[in-house]
């Protein structure tokens, strides 16, 4: 059931600098959508502690996609020394894409612990997928510099060929979230612009599959 409703999900990469030689001959041949549908174990959880020097993080389950029981796991960081941004911070909250290594659940550089407010996009697309429902051609979040979510900020979706018409537009949703759905091929510009006015947010992407991820941020 799963595998056949995270089929189409695709997630833009989140690149990284470094990558161990475990996961080296896959690092970059895996495309987002693959790491979330190949995850043994993925779920949104609150870090409460480190159980030893080795990196082990002892996790509250606050939502399961799959792969846990109980409210409560135990996730092994592959090597915060070589990929500290990927490190789990007691007290925060995270999307969690877990893998099995060596009979333990691993989070490494090639599969991520984003931070919740970032992941939001994710979360709404991944909860869409296990009811079934299709997949926005394109979704997203937008926030402030402090990660605080832009609330009813207009979207709009321009075509590059023809920046001064507006294709398509929406409002974000109160975590920050919007999507678009029908959406033709060629590049794209996406403004978003908060209630009552204020500096454009804006980003870009070029269609090719649906599932497009963007994460604008207020700098």
């Amino acid at each position: 059931m799963r595998s056949k409703l995270l089929k189409v999900l695709v997630l833009n990469v989140i690149s990284v600098a470094a990558c161990s030689e475990v996961f080296a001959n896959s690092c970059m041949l895996l495309s987002a959508h693959n790491r979330y549908q190949n995850a043994d174990a993925v779920f949104v959880g609150t870090a409460v502690s480190k159980t030893d020097s080795a990196g082990h993080i002892l996790f509250h389950i606050d939502e399961s996609f799959w792969g846990t029981t109980g409210d409560s796991i135990i996730v092994k960081h592959y090597d915060p020394i070589i990929s500290d941004s990927f490190a789990f911070r007691v007290g925060e909250k995270y999307l969690v894409v877990a893998y099995k290594q060596k009979d333990e659940l691993t989070v490494g550089p090639c599969n991520q612990g984003a931070g919740i407010k970032l992941a939001t996009g994710d979360i709404h697309v991944l909860r869409a997928q296990l009811k079934g429902e299709s997949l926005p051609y394109v979704y997203g979040v937008v926030t402030r510099k402090d990660e605080e979510p832009l609330s009813s900020a207009r979207v709009t979706l321009r075509n590059q060929q023809h920046p001064s018409q507006v294709t398509a537009e929406t409002r974000t949703e109160s975590d920050g979230y919007f999507e678009f759905w029908s959406v033709s091929s060629g590049g794209y510009f996406v403004t978003a612009t908060p209630v009552g006015g204020g500096t454009p947010i804006k980003d870009s992407f070029g269609t090719g599959f649906p599932g497009v991820r963007l994460i604008m941020h207020d700098w």
